[in-house]
Parts: C-alpha cells; sequence; structure tokens
C-alpha cells in the first residue's frame, strides 16, 4: 500500500474520548459506523478544524500535526480537500464562482479556466450561472466534489456524502467519486453509517464505534473477516452462534451449534481446544439450499429446517429457516434464486454452508 495518510489522534470533547489510529494509502476509505461514533471529528481533525490534544498526522511525506513537537500546519495550508456533510456552499455565488473560491490567488481567466476543466470533469456543463438553491442534491454534491478539487488537495474527505440522496443517486455519485479517486490518485477518505455504501464503493474500511477503531482492513478483511462480534454485527455479518469447539484437526475445527456438528476452517493464528466457547459466524448470502432434484446431495454441513418468515428486497429475498434439532439460521438470495428453487412453494427446506464460510471469532457472551 502507498501510504497517503497516517493518523493518530487523540481528542476529548466533554465526555468524549476520540482514540483513533488509521493508514490510508492512495485509495478509497471509508470510515464506517453509528452516529455519534467520531468519524466526523477524525475528518475535522485532519483537515486542521480542530486541534487533537495529543497525536501525529503525517500527508505522505508532509508531517500536518505532531503534538510532541509542537507542529499544528494551519488548515489552508494542509491541501487538504473537505467536503462537509450539507456541501456548505455559498448560498449567494454561482456554480462558477463557488468552485472558483479557493483559486483567489489566480488571474480570473486562468480561475476561469480551471474552474470550467472541474466543472466538464464533475458533470456540471451548463450549470455555471446557477445558484445553489436551483440545483438537485446530486448537483449540489458535484459543486461541492468540484470546489474541494480546485485546490489541488493531496488528499479528500467526504462527510457522509450520499446522506440526503436517493439510491439511484447515491450509485451515481458513487461511481463518480470512485472514478475521480483513480484519477487523482490521491487518498479519498469518506464517512458514512450506511453498510451498502461502505461495502459497494470502498477498497479500505475503518470500523470505528465511540471514538475507537475496532478494526481496519480491506473491504474483504473486514466483511468477511471481523474481529469480534460488535464488528461482525455492525457490518451486518447476519448468522452469529455461540458454539462450544468439540474436536481440532490439522486443517479443520468441528463445533457443536445446539444438536449440530458443523465443520470450519482452522482459523490461521489460533490455537482453539476442545471444549471452548467461540462465537461462529456465516453471511446470509454463504448459506445454499439444496434443491428439491438433487438426489445425491454430500456437501458438509447439511442441515434440515423450515421457513419460518421471509422478506423481500429489490431483488433479493431474506429468509428465516428453523432448523431441526435446534437454532435458526437467516439466508439471503436472489430472486432468481429464490423461483428457481421452488421456494414460494416450500417450507420445508435442506441448507449447507462450505467449512470456510465459517468464520470463528472469540466468544462474548
Amino acid at each position: 500500500m502507498t501510504l497517503g495518510l497516517e493518523a493518530q489522534i487523540f481528542l476529548h470533547l466533554g465526555s468524549f474520548q476520540l482514540k483513533a489510529h488509521l493508514q490510508v494509502g492512495n485509495e478509497l476509505a471509508t470510515l464506517f459506523g453509528p452516529s455519534g461514533a467520531g468519524k466526523s471529528l477524525t475528518l475535522r481533525a485532519i483537515a486542521g478544524l480542530v486541534r487533537p490534544h495529543a497525536g501525529r498526522i503525517v500527508l505522505g511525506s508532509h508531517v500536518l500535526f505532531d503534538s510532541q513537537k509542537g507542529i499544528n500546519i494551519p488548515p489552508q495550508r494542509r491541501q487538504v480537500g473537505y467536503v462537509p456533510q450539507g456541501y456548505a456552499l455559498f448560498p449567494h455565488l454561482t456554480v462558477e464562482e463557488n468552485i472558483m473560491y479557493p483559486l483567489h490567488h489566480l488571474p480570473r481567466a486562468e480561475r476561469r479556466k480551471q474552474a470550467a476543466a472541474l466543472m466538464e470533469m464533475t458533470g456540471l456543463r451548463g450549470l455555471e450561472k446557477r445558484k445553489p438553491h436551483q440545483l438537485s442534491g446530486g448537483q449540489q454534491q458535484r459543486v461541492a466534489l468540484a470546489r474541494a478539487l480546485a485546490a489541488k488537495p493531496r488528499i479528500l474527505l467526504l462527510d457522509e456524502p450520499f446522506s440526503a440522496l436517493d439510491r439511484a443517486l447515491r450509485q451515481e455519485l458513487g461511481q463518480e467519486i470512485y472514478r475521480l479517486q483513480r484519477q487523482w490518485d490521491i487518498p479519498v477518505i469518506m464517512v458514512t453509517h450506511d453498510f451498502s455504501d461502505a461495502f459497494g464503493l470502498s477498497q479500505r474500511v475503518i470500523v470505528m464505534e465511540q471514538g475507537e477503531v475496532l478494526q481496519e482492513g480491506s473491504r474483504e478483511e473486514v466483511f468477511y473477516q471481523p474481529r469480534n462480534r460488535r464488528v461482525a454485527q455492525m457490518v451486518a455479518m447476519g448468522n452469529i452462534w455461540p458454539a462450544l469447539v468439540e474436536e481440532v484437526a490439522a486443517d479443520f475445527v468441528y463445533l457443536r451449534w445446539h444438536s449440530h456438528r458443523l465443520q470450519a476452517n482452522a482459523p490461521k493464528d489460533t490455537h482453539l481446544k476442545p471444549g471452548q466457547k467461540v462465537d461462529a459466524c456465516v453471511r446470509p448470502v454463504h448459506v445454499m439450499i439444496r434443491r428439491p432434484e438433487d438426489e445425491f446431495y454430500s456437501r458438509p454441513n447439511l442441515l434440515k429446517g423450515y421457513i419460518i418468515s421471509e422478506a423481500m428486497d429489490i431483488d433479493s429475498y431474506t429468509l428465516i429457516v428453523a432448523l431441526e434439532g435446534g437454532g435458526e439460521v437467516l439466508v439471503q438470495l436472489h430472486s432468481h434464486a429464490y423461483f428457481r428453487l421452488g421456494l414460494p412453494h416450500r417450507k420445508e427446506i435442506e441448507i449447507s454452508i462450505y467449512p470456510h464460510h465459517i468464520h470463528i471469532i472469540p466468544y462474548e457472551p
């Protein structure tokens, strides 16, 4: 990873304490967590809008803040592009004037030239003379992005960029941000509390709660290998089962959950012992349903049960399956598979789970 930003931030506001340590390369990263986790405060500290009580913030080879050395570069000299929640556009200025605002040190002709290039890049051509109140939410977001990029930042910080947008616009602007990151090749850090935004866009995810980083890693690592129960809950793991280790083999671990014996891949760098309590996690999309015509079905972890609940989303179904022998399993599948498996007319089903899709984490009561 090409390291763009490394930050250690210690800050307290009243009873709230922020203790954040993060590393982000030239990639699209997400600060993900519930409201009040300290995500926006972290962005503001990086931008220089609030001063940490201790810590160090380094962008590339430039030290922006170092409490021990007394370094605190002013916000206007940090080369940080910051888009706050709500965009903070100047209501009395046109689109073009908003974008030109950070370029006040340049001749007007050059400012207009650079603003035109940014409007072309962000799909704003033709809206130059409109005021913010004449724009849609998506257009306002694009203006805020273009203005942040006008100062040629070495990092771009976006605070809840999609909070006021509908699903279609979220997807469209998400792809736009992804494209801009690739084009500019700078770190982009986005704050969100929305699971789909974090999973759909990010290359790196930083999970925060109550002022602390609970886990940081690639999108796949965080969402498929959560470190603990709380992270598993936050990333919508869906199935988190308290289980007992029955047997430990070279490559597999055998777990007892209710009356079921489950085979899971042995976790790396973790020494499990028979009798040890653990939590077993399975994403709902990794639960497979056996087709009725499959007479010879020898997949591991084959379990029988019946559907007790189902809910439909736009293009998927989520089922709750009560198992014979105890326990419930959350299952998610595409609408096409739901009908192909004949589930509208079936209640009794058999499910299976591959061992590598069972992720074992420390037990938490």
